[in-house]
């Protein structure tokens, strides 16, 4: 069992880095009560500002600062949440328990969301960087290369609510 600010905490995610990753500045603020909700289901959190210094072109785009995300963790399975995705917990713990696949996202109001996933860091990392050698810079490109198992639907539904 694991301790937070004192408090014993029971039941957290040890084989996940959870990743409360900012990708505009809106999403900024949001940061920290981010962090603290993922710190009660996951040992390892880190927040990745909007403002990474990662360079500059396609290392400091989106795609840059994940491919700086995926060299950073702890662990082989890494979740990655914007938290201007205001997705209830019970959508990030989902994404921990589907089966395990290279990428695993939610489809919401019918767009995929690589912000909100859980990565196989030793697959993502390398197709990150492949595609920042190709001159990319958004993150879908990811999911599509990753071939991503999707949570939609009616399995998603539940969730949300």
């Amino acid at each position: 069992m694991s301790t937070a600010g004192g408090k014993a905490v029971r039941g957290r995610l040890a084989n996940v880095t959870a990743v409360v990753f900012a990708a505009g500045e809106a999403s900024e603020p949001l940061g920290p009560e981010a962090s603290e909700r993922l710190g009660l289901l996951f040992e390892e959190v880190s927040f990745v500002g909007s403002n990474a210094d990662t360079g500059a072109g396609a290392r400091g785009s989106v795609l840059g600062r994940l491919a700086k995300v995926f060299e950073a963790a702890g662990e082989e399975r890494v979740l990655v949440w914007d938290p201007a995705l205001a997705v209830p917990s019970a959508v990030l713990l989902a994404l921990c328990a589907w089966p395990e696949h290279p990428a695993v996202s939610v489809r919401i109001d019918g767009d995929l969301q690589a912000l909100c996933a859980i990565y196989q860091r030793e697959p993502a990392l390398a197709c990150a960087l492949e595609l920042i050698d190709a001159g990319e810079t958004g993150p879908s490109g990811l999911l599509a290369e990753l071939d991503a198992s999707v949570i939609e639907g009616d399995d998603l539904a539940p969730l949300l609510e």
